[in-house]
């Protein structure tokens, strides 16, 4: 049994690498910021505007995540509070089998949009290792707190978390306008996160064939490297990962289910005062 605890406990600190580099990961939140157990809501995003485009369309999907002999499901979805034009982009990963011991792994970001910028207000992830970041953009301060050591970092304006990091690279595929470099607060630091276009291929996903554009995500200065496979068909989500050590494959995460949550539009005779409409349109501001 002890040697069993040792072996768990070795492969906690792989299995959460891997995880924190999961992209889609997204469940919509009560409150900002709360502390949740919620499973995914099945609810709609209503708005009142026939002309409302959201930057980013709010979807669920499920993916299954591997590394070696441990595997799990992650749930996700992206929601989209039309009142505060907040996104919410959280995620729930449960290990499966022995790996069961280690418990769910919760991470959320929290962000706005403005034009084709995603703008990150908090950050946190919750599983054995800690990590929380609050974002002031008026004081160009953000307060990250990891495993409870706090420190303040600067902000310029581009910086990311790795959920919202992959939130801006959606949104930068989409609009044909990705960025060599980004850079992430991640362990108290701003580290520099080299992005690299690979072209486009079809892979077959969900039994079917999807046009994907790939990408490589590296670090600067670290041996490891993430590829990931974004469908355009399914507004530029993630439908595919692997995480690599220099050339030795170490974890995936591969797309199993996709549902695109589109608005819900309210029009005068199914609800909803002309002067409601307006309201959330001036919210929008889309």
């Amino acid at each position: 049994m002890h040697l069993l605890t040792n072996t768990i406990e070795k492969n906690k600190h792989q299995l959460l690498s891997l995880l924190l580099l999961t992209c889609a990961m997204a469940f919509s939140l009560p409150a900002l910021g709360a502390d949740t157990d919620a499973e995914i809501s099945g609810e709609v995003n209503t708005v009142f505007a026939a002309d409302i485009t959201p930057a980013l369309m709010p979807y669920h999907a499920t993916y299954q995540a591997r590394f070696g002999s441990i595997s799990g499901r992650a749930n996700i979805e992206l929601k989209l509070d039309p009142e505060t034009r907040t996104y919410t982009y959280y995620s729930v990963t449960k290990p499966k089998g022995i790996a069961k011991l280690m418990g769910k792994i919760r991470e959320w970001t929290i962000f706005q949009t403005s034009d084709v910028q995603v703008i990150p207000q908090e950050y946190v992830h919750k599983s054995r290792d800690q990590q929380h970041i609050r974002y002031n953009w008026k004081t160009k301060l953000a307060e990250s707190n990891a495993d409870g050591n706090v420190k303040n970092l600067e902000l310029s304006g581009n910086e990311y978390d790795l959920l919202s990091l992959q939130m801006q690279l959606m949104l930068d595929a989409k609009h044909a306008q990705l960025k060599s470099s980004y850079s992430v607060i991640k362990d108290n630091e701003v580290k520099a996160y080299q992005v690299t276009g690979l072209g486009e291929e079809k892979i077959e996903l969900m039994q079917q064939t999807l046009n994907a554009i790939k990408l490589k995500q590296q670090r600067a200065g670290s041996s490891r490297h993430m590829l990931m496979w974004l469908a355009p068909e399914l507004d530029y989500a993630v439908v595919k990962m692997q995480q690599y050590k220099g050339e030795t494959l170490r974890a995936t995460l591969d797309m199993t289910a996709y549902k695109a949550k589109p608005l819900v539009v309210k029009t005068l005779e199914s609800g909803g005062s002309e002067q409601s409409k307006k309201s959330v349109r001036e919210k929008l501001n889309y």
